[in-house]
């Protein structure tokens, strides 16, 4: 019996002490709030003990999740409380779940800050948005394409999670592989299946060698998400099957950022030139995009005058008539052949004396003098000069008797008009209705208006028509029609004088 106090204590000493264990709950109720980390203090979580707020304590967490309403167990160590782990007696069921206690920065590659001690890579086929996925827990048939809203051709559109059409129809037979390129159906949000032509030695797996078997596809219509190869045994999709084709660093809905090369490529234009040689670009008719169109542009339609948009559309009661701009200074007009004479030139026996609108001398000419715009010139003679419009053409059905002839070959440069000489600077040219630029650095020059020819920069075509529109300075002489009014005798010329 002596000896009993004494074994206990020697049992005691090797014995190791267990810390009283206490149950609790994470969180706490601020102000409404679940919360359980501790404001201030960094790794300290609010604990209820055995559920109960008014028992509620500040625990060092380094073991589990912060989650809310999770059932922990408490010791008192080094004068604070710590969590040592979950209450796992408090459920019978808790998953697969590990609680991990917070510790996503050590899984961060973050050159700039703390953490970055264990960081996770990710992969393309761990980015969830359009990801291509085996159906169901061993794979079937045909695979899932996982939800994400984009940007359509400036639409926004949302695809849901969707399953394909079966794809073991596309399988080969034999010892090649095929692949199945997997879209979505840009404006219509559905997935869609574009099967290969090109079929490779099965046993290439690698994306470096499978990828140029991949069949081509319209961007205009199709968004490429993933590629599945096939070969004859599959009958079930898994992951070895399944390859990412998502383009993330480019746009969708036809119009990659940078992509674009060639006209026919933009998603507006035509989508080939075939059938479309010699054709002109226009806006279609809905003003939606361009097409291509037949020339639409008149070669050699004007034939007459009378068909350019600013003449006379007849030449009924034009007879005798001259051809003048019109007072709005917006086209040609017929006008009866009234001369239009800004002075009056005065000629004795062929040599020129005197001009002006008001006239008064004497010596060895007679008499002349002025009365408001009529002239009273005293002989037995007389000589005006006077200027007038002429129109000749070369082509067309018009110079036989509407116009005069214009001289020349339409396959040469230099032409010659009908009535010579032409005043410098009133020669007008038109070539197929269309008026030309005078100018060394133009269409035409001036050659010689005393000898009537000028000079075109380029030749016309065989079909064209070249009118031309001049005046011309011309003599006219006479005998004495009558005595003016008031005056003596009767060897008086009348003159109107035009300003």
């Amino acid at each position: 019996m002596t000896r009993l106090p004494s074994s206990f204590r020697s049992f005691d000493k090797t014995t190791a002490k267990q810390k009283a264990m206490l149950s609790g709950t994470l969180g706490s109720l601020d102000n409404g709030v679940e919360t359980v980390e501790v404001s201030g203090r960094t790794g300290f979580v609010y604990v209820r003990l055995l559920d109960n707020l008014s028992e509620l304590i500040q625990a060092y967490n380094g073991t589990v999740s912060p989650i809310y309403g999770l059932p922990v167990l408490v010791a008192r160590r080094n004068n604070r409380y710590e969590i040592t782990g979950r209450d796992t007696g408090r459920y019978q069921g808790w998953g697969t779940t590990p609680y991990l206690p917070i510790h996503g920065n050590q899984h961060s590659f973050n050159k700039d800050g703390a953490g970055g001690g264990d960081p996770v890579w990710v992969y393309e086929q761990q980015f969830m948005p359009l990801l291509v996925m085996p159906s169901g827990t061993s794979g079937g048939p045909n695979v899932i394409v996982n939800s994400h809203l984009y940007n359509w051709n400036g639409d926004w559109k949302y695809f849901g999670a969707s399953g394909t059409a079966d794809l073991t129809p596309y399988k080969p037979t034999g010892t090649t592989a095929r692949l199945v390129l997997v879209t979505v159906d840009g404006a219509n949000s559905v997935p869609y299946l574009i099967p290969g032509d090109s079929y490779f030695d099965a046993s290439l797996t690698g994306t470096a060698d499978i990828y140029p078997h991949l069949p081509s596809y319209n961007s205009d219509n199709y968004l490429p998400v993933g590629f599945v190869r096939l070969v004859s045994g599959t009958s079930a999709i898994g992951w070895d099957n399944i390859y990412d084709a998502r383009q993330f660093y480019l746009g969708g809905g036809g119009s990659a950022t940078g992509t674009v090369t060639e006209f026919t490529e933009l998603t507006d234009a035509p989508s080939s030139y075939a059938g479309s040689a010699s054709k002109t670009v226009k806006v279609n008719s809905g003003a939606t995009g361009l097409e291509f169109v037949e020339e639409a542009y008149p070669t050699g339609t004007v034939t007459e005058f009378t068909e350019l948009t600013d003449t006379p559309s007849t030449y009924a009661g034009g007879a005798a008539k001259l051809v003048r701009v019109n007072a709005g200074e917006t086209g040609l007009e017929f006008v009866v052949d009234t001369p239009s004479i800004s002075h009056i030139n005065v000629y004795e026996d062929d040599t020129f004396m005197v001009s002006g609108t008001a006239i008064s001398f004497g010596g060895d000419l007679l008499d002349v003098s002025v009365t408001g715009t009529t002239a009273y010139i005293e002989a037995n003679q007389w000589t005006l000069e006077i200027e007038r419009v002429y129109i000749d053409q070369l082509g067309g059905s018009g110079t036989a008797g509407s116009y005069g002839a214009l001289y020349g070959s339409l396959t040469g440069t230099v032409f010659c008009i009908s009535h010579m000489p032409y005043r410098s600077g009133s020669l007008i040219l038109y070539q197929n209705g269309q008026e030309l630029a005078q100018g060394a650095e133009n269409d035409w020059t001036e050659t010689s208006p005393p000898s009537g020819t000028f000079t075109l920069e380029v030749a016309p075509q065989v079909d064209d028509i070249l009118t031309a529109t001049y005046v011309r300075s011309e003599i006219v002489t006479g005998t004495v029609i009558g005595g003016g009014a008031g005056t003596a005798g009767t060897d008086f010329l009348v003159v109107q004088v035009f300003s």
